[in-house]
């Protein structure tokens, strides 16, 4: 019964909507990637990049722009 449902859906039905969200526990790993996007943009406690442990590391980079990339994508689809 369920199969033959959603068959006659989708034939009735032109559109497909896909949604896709972000979710943030505030708990402290939240912390740990602001603290990541910070010494990535240089900003606030991080400008000072004289000191090594201020300096983003390889990893840290492409962790945001992960995160960067998957905000966009989410964007995008909700704009569908």
């Amino acid at each position: 019964m369920y199969i033959i449902a959603v068959h006659l859906i989708k034939k009735i039905q032109k559109k497909f909507f896909l949604e896709a969200g972000l979710f943030f526990d505030g708990t402290n790993n939240n912390h740990r990637n602001v603290e990541i996007r910070k010494k990535v943009q240089k900003i606030e406690e991080y400008q000072d990049q004289s000191k090594p442990e201020n300096i983003a590391t390889e990893k840290e980079k492409i962790f945001i722009l992960a995160l960067k990339c998957l905000m966009t994508a989410t964007r995008m689809i909700s704009v569908m």
